[in-house]
């Protein structure tokens, strides 16, 4: 259950910046990870802290998404 070793890492990680609400590791995928953030400023903070970012060989891409469309792929 490597996903969940994943998950907690990057909620590690990304909660220096502020209060993650919820996090998704997509296992069928190649690193995706699916984070919301309690507040809009913790989001950006995150965002301009790893946008660009190396980790384990690949760069991380940090990207937004609109809440409602994430509330219901996720069904928050």
């Amino acid at each position: 259950e490597w996903w969940n070793d994943i998950a907690e890492d990057v909620k590690d990680e990304c909660g220096k910046h502020g209060a993650v609400a919820h996090c998704h590791v997509d296992k069928d995928s190649e690193g995706f990870v699916y984070l919301k953030f309690a507040e809009v400023k913790g989001a950006e903070r995150a965002q301009a802290a790893l946008h660009s970012r190396w980790f384990a060989g690949r760069m991380i891409a940090a990207e937004y998404q609109f809440t409602a469309v994430y509330n219901k792929h996720f069904g928050l």
